[in-house]
């Protein structure tokens, strides 16, 4: 009869276990901070005129992705009516506060009560959200110079 002796190596399970942790973490985090969808062609064709392509990619887009922050923000921006553009661009705010567009969203809620003549309550959506939470944001340099202006009169 033999006897086998098996050894355990307390360090090398150790070592396992903070790999198994590691990739764990890993995994978990692609899952969490998952890549927004690209909107810069449709964005593009806006900005060129071309809105009904920008409307038929829209609607491919959300077909897959209607719950994606810069899908939202899309739709938003494409919205005629000012109050529904509102309520789609609070909802990027509220559920996506730091998604790639939040800036940019920001900045188009300022305007809207800007426009309307709501100042103070535009304000609060201007300064400092704007430029000290966004410092490095995609909101365009005279935009953001403009935001600065407004908030030192």
């Amino acid at each position: 009869m033999s006897v086998k002796i098996i050894f355990f190596d307390y360090k090398l399970t150790t070592r396992m276990n903070r790999i198994y942790i590691i990739l764990f973490i890993v995994f978990l985090s692609l899952h969490v901070y998952a890549q927004e969808v690209d909107i810069v062609p449709a964005l593009q064709q806006i900005e060129n005129g071309n809105i009904k392509s920008a409307e038929t990619f829209l609607r491919d887009l959300k077909v897959k992705n209607a719950n994606d922050p810069s899908v939202i923000f899309l739709d938003a921006v494409l919205t005629k009516d000012g109050e529904e553009a509102l309520k789609k661009y609070s909802t990027v705010l509220e559920k996506y506060p730091n998604s790639k567009y939040a800036d940019a969203v920001l900045y188009r809620i300022f305007s809207y009560y800007y426009s309307l003549g709501y100042y103070k309550k535009a304000e609060t959506y201007l300064y400092p959200t704007i430029t000290n939470r966004f410092p490095y944001g995609i909101l365009q340099p005279a935009k953001r110079q403009q935001c600065v202006r407004f908030k030192e009169g």
